[in-house]
């Protein structure tokens, strides 16, 4: 028996642990800031009572949402699982904008779902050495609602629901700000994952507009 239904958080914390195994390398805390933005936003697909497919689809806002965290176990993998939790999930974000982040291997489907590339992205893996700059402090409480104004306009959309934990960081988590001449010029957040650290907002969406 299949059946679909919303994930919690343990089941979220379940999914991580696929994503890594996939080589995604989720943030050892990401599970918080994600279920913050919308926690009605994760679904699970079961066969047998066993999970066994994923994704999230997370409104942000009336006109915005983003869809990640697409998952099928590789031992249920093309048995139109995963197609199926897709057409049942999507219907959450409505007639909503949907921004997703797409390996180019998978464009030409999402294509086929009514989505349009919109940019690329780079990601570049190394050691960094550890210096200190002027001006670069942590974050202060006080300046987050302001970062969080700030990234809505810059990426179109505002989410204070899940930049506001993203930024107020945790034990594997650090924001920090370039300060010149007591205004902020800058931000970004670092994170501890299951291998090293991410830093910045590292994915740019492709969007699928809302017809008319």
């Amino acid at each position: 028996m299949i059946r679909h239904r919303r994930a919690g958080r343990a089941d979220l914390e379940r999914v991580l642990d696929w994503a890594a195994a996939e080589g995604w390398n989720p943030g050892l805390t990401d599970a918080a800031a994600f279920q913050a933005a919308d926690p009605e936003g994760f679904f699970l697909t079961e066969a047998e009572g066993e999970p066994v497919a994923a994704i999230s689809v997370v409104n942000h806002g009336p006109a915005y949402a983003f869809l990640g965290l697409y998952l099928v176990r590789p031992e249920f993998r093309g048995r139109g699982i995963g197609h199926a939790l897709w057409r049942h999930a999507i219907r959450h974000a409505g007639d909503r904008t949907i921004g997703l982040d797409a390996v180019p291997a998978q464009q030409a489907n999402y294509a086929a779902s009514g989505f349009v590339a919109s940019t690329g992205t780079t990601r570049w893996v190394g050691r960094i050495a550890s210096t200190r700059a002027a001006g670069v402090r942590p974050v202060e409480a006080v300046e987050i609602p302001a970062l969080v104004a700030w990234e809505g306009r810059a990426s179109g959309c505002a989410k204070p629901a899940y930049m506001a934990p993203w930024l107020r960081g945790d034990a594997a988590r650090r924001t920090s700000v370039v300060d010149r001449d007591g205004a902020i010029a800058g931000f970004a957040t670092i994170r501890r994952c299951r291998t090293g650290a991410r830093s910045g907002r590292w994915w740019r969406p492709i969007s699928r507009r809302r017809r008319s």
